[in-house]
C-alpha cells in the first residue's frame, strides 16, 4: 500500500461521517503530545498540541487543542513549532471518550514557507480549502503551493457580509 493511500486509510477511519465539514486553521504547533498504537508497519498514530490563532474556513476552532495524526516517524518538537497551517477533520463524536483525547485529526500541515507559501500534498479544492486552482502551483516535490494572503483573501470572500 502506498504512503499516501495508507495515510488516507488511517484518517478515513478516524474521520466522522463524509458530510463533516474540514476546519483550515492557522495557529502553530507547540508540541507532540502523545502517541497512539501503531497503525501498520511503519505508520503510528501521534497526538499533537497545537494553538489556534484564527479559523480561515469552516467550523471555528480556537486556542490550545490536541489533534490525532498519522506519521511514520515522530516530529520534533523544534519542526511541530514551524507549523502553521493546519486542516482538521473532526473524529467521530462516539470515538472520544474523554474531554482529554482529541478532537480533531490532522489531514494536513505546513509551515510558512519563503515568499509567504504553504505548501501540502493535496489539491487544496479537494480538502475544503477556498482556493482556485490558479492560486495553487506545484512545486518540484509535487506539492500543491499557495500564498497565505491568497488563503486569507478567499477566506474574507467567502464569509456574507457584515461578519
Amino acid at each position: 500500500m502506498s504512503h499516501r493511500a495508507a495515510l488516507l486509510f488511517l484518517l478515513a477511519l478516524l474521520v466522522a461521517d463524509a458530510r463533516a465539514e474540514n476546519s483550515i486553521v492557522i495557529g502553530h504547533g507547540i508540541k507532540v503530545d502523545g502517541a497512539s498504537e501503531s497503525a501498520g508497519d511503519w505508520v503510528s498514530g501521534y497526538v499533537w498540541l497545537i494553538n489556534v490563532r484564527q479559523t480561515v474556513s469552516g467550523p471555528t476552532v480556537k486556542g490550545k487543542l490536541r489533534i490525532v495524526t498519522a506519521s511514520h516517524a515522530q516530529p520534533r518538537d523544534d519542526y511541530l513549532k514551524t507549523v502553521q497551517l493546519f486542516i482538521l477533520a473532526p473524529v467521530v463524536a462516539g470515538g472520544v471518550k474523554s474531554s482529554s483525547e482529541p478532537r480533531f485529526s490532522l489531514i494536513a500541515s505546513s509551515p510558512l514557507y519563503g515568499r509567504g507559501k504553504y505548501c501540502i500534498p493535496f489539491k487544496p479544492s479537494e480538502i475544503a480549502i477556498p482556493l482556485s486552482d490558479v492560486e495553487v502551483e506545484r512545486n518540484q516535490y509535487d506539492s500543491y503551493c499557495f500564498s497565505k494572503k491568497s488563503l486569507l483573501e478567499a477566506a474574507k470572500r467567502m464569509k456574507p457580509s457584515g461578519q
